[in-house]
Parts: structure tokens; C-alpha cells; sequence
């Protein structure tokens, strides 16, 4: 199997990290031409990333079925683990961050490096992203995972925009770092920290996502 999807893309990244979790080698390109050309439009008209393609050539577009379909494909090593609650928690919490939250951080993302942003729709993202997190929060479990007790895929679809927050939203543009301080999502991210796994992908990850932060800024 290999996923085609971009470093930077949040939504490869969960893919990518929700693999990882499970224990799974996947293998990642990029889309072959960029995401308009019609060699990838072959692969997904829709022209989103990611796309997993499986082993027998069947190609799967959109995270959240990419990562159930992994988890049916290989139950051995859940990434939905514990209790029919807490699998539900754990859809939840990224199905809340993918309505409620997503877009705003994109908007914020697709801002970097344009000198004559609207500041207007710069200033509703922020409010949007703050208020889309604060509903993430409510559903998230007491610790010190996302959904409970251990890792599962509510962590692996809010590491990545976290670490972007923290590289973009946060020091460019204003947005009260949630990482930080006494709140759900602060003290989640010092679990993300301490532990290995997630660790070693944010940090992969922040590479990436500054990459094409500096790529934006020179113009690029």
C-alpha cells in the first residue's frame, strides 16, 4: 500500500501518524504531477488528498476512511482501542476538529505570505479556530490520552493541526496557543511530548509544516 498526499497536509499526516500508531509501514508520494494535474485527477476527480492505494490497486480518498479502513484491515494493534464509548470519543473528537475547526485553520494557513490578506476574514478564522478547539476540548477524556487511556486516532487527527497552530496560528497571527497553559489541550500535548511515538512524528512533522511556511514567506 502506498498513501499519496503532501508532508505539510494535516490530513496526510494523520493518515501517516495513525499508521504509525498501529504499527504499519506505509509507504507516502506525492501526487504525480501536483494535486491539478490530470494524471492526479485520475486518481481522485475531487482532487483532495490523501488517497491511499491499496495493495490490489483499489484507491481510497479522505483520511477518515483511509484510517477506518486500516483499522478493519489490521485489528490486531487498535487504533480505536477500549470500550464502545471510547471509540465513539475518539471518532467524536476528530469528526468535531474536521467540522468545527478545519477550515478555519486552513484559511489562517493559506494567509502566510500574502501581503494584502483580508483582515476580516483573517480575524473570523481566529475566532472560528478558538471556538471550534474550545468544542474539541469538551469532548476530549480527562487524560491523558485525547479519548481515554491510550493512544488512538483522536490523537493522530489533532497532533498535526496542533503542530501546525503552534508554528502558525499561534506566533503569526495571534491565536491564544492552546498547547500551552492549564487547559484539556495543554495538558494533552505534554502527553504527545513525552510520548515517543507521537513525539518523534511532531517533530518530523513541524519540518514539514515549516518548510512551507518559509516557502510562503519568500514567496514562493
Amino acid at each position: 500500500m502506498k498513501l499519496i498526499g503532501f508532508p505539510p497536509s494535516p490530513y496526510t499526516a494523520r493518515v501517516m501518524l495513525f499508521a504509525r500508531l498501529k504499527g504499519l509501514d506505509l509507504t507516502r508520494e506525492s501526487p504525480p504531477g501536483g494535486l491539478h494535474s490530470p494524471e492526479f485527477k485520475a486518481i481522485n476527480p475531487i482532487g483532495k488528498i490523501p488517497v491511499l492505494q491499496t495493495d490490489d490497486g483499489q484507491l481510497l480518498p479522505e483520511s477518515s476512511v483511509i484510517c477506518e479502513f486500516l483499522e478493519e484491515l489490521h485489528p490486531q494493534r487498535p487504533g480505536l482501542p477500549g470500550t464502545p464509548q471510547d471509540k465513539a470519543r475518539a471518532r467524536l473528537i476528530a469528526r468535531v476538529y474536521d467540522l468545527y475547526a478545519a477550515a478555519h485553520s486552513t484559511t489562517l494557513m493559506r494567509q502566510v505570505g500574502v501581503a494584502d490578506a483580508d483582515q476580516q476574514a483573517r480575524a473570523a478564522a481566529l475566532e472560528g479556530l478558538a471556538a471550534g478547539l474550545a468544542h474539541v476540548e469538551r469532548h476530549m477524556a480527562d487524560g491523558p490520552y485525547a479519548a481515554g487511556s491510550q493512544p488512538s486516532l483522536a490523537d493522530c487527527a489533532l497532533l498535526p493541526p496542533m503542530v501546525q497552530i503552534r508554528r502558525v496560528a499561534a506566533p503569526m497571527f495571534g491565536l491564544a496557543d492552546p498547547t500551552s497553559g492549564t487547559g484539556r489541550i495543554a495538558r494533552w500535548w505534554k502527553t504527545m511530548e513525552s510520548d515517543p511515538v507521537f513525539a518523534e512524528f511532531a517533530t518530523g512533522y513541524d519540518k514539514a509544516v515549516q518548510g512551507l511556511v518559509e516557502k510562503r514567506l519568500a514567496g514562493a
